[in-house]
């Protein structure tokens, strides 16, 4: 059965009118902080990146065989494929490596040496200097870049080669060369 609401339903806060006013005025003044406050939140800075970097280093030769460090800037969290591919292209602007020089693909074994398999440009003419500095750009670059790294391995269309062109030894894995770094 259907029960019609009277005055005595509604209940006793309700009808007071100095309640009624209080509570309407609390929502009110509520809702325009809200509004406030959105309207006037700090804006983002401009010119600022919206996104975080991590520094990766490569090392160029510089008047000569000395190598010297340099700072390249990419986004933080990238994968380990993509630093390589990075390094690489840094590399290449730099003029360190050939320019169609690939990487193919990379691994690191326990003993924290990196093969890096590279295609055949790589034994491209060069004269001692370029050999030396291509290698140990190459070398160090890598050996700083990543984690639990000490020795590089360059291989050649997946196998080792000798040399490169007849000045350093490639056959085995090459550490960090600390002497060829500008002081």
């Amino acid at each position: 059965m259907y029960h019609k609401p009277d005055i005595h339903d509604i209940p006793k806060w309700f009808t007071n009118k100095k309640l009624v006013i209080i509570f309407a005025a609390a929502i009110l003044i509520i809702a325009f902080l809200t509004v406030y406050s959105y309207l006037n939140r700090p804006e983002p800075m401009k010119g600022a990146p919206s996104v975080i970097m991590d520094s990766l280093y490569i090392f160029v030769p510089k008047d000569g065989v000395k190598l010297v460090q340099g700072v390249l800037q990419v986004k933080s969290g990238i994968s380990e494929r993509q630093k390589a591919d990075e390094l690489i292209n840094e590399l290449k602007k730099q003029k360190c490596i050939p320019e169609k020089l690939t990487l193919y693909d990379f691994a690191t074994d326990d003993d924290g040496v990196m093969y890096l398999n590279f295609s055949n440009e790589i034994l491209n003419d060069k004269n001692s200097l370029q050999e030396i500095n291509m290698t140990y750009a190459i070398v160090n670059t890598f050996i700083y870049n990543f984690k639990n790294i000490n020795k590089v391995q360059l291989l050649v269309e997946g196998r080792p080669t000798e040399t490169i062109n007849g000045v350093i030894y490639t056959y085995k894995p090459i550490e960090f060369k600390k002497d060829l770094m500008e002081d």
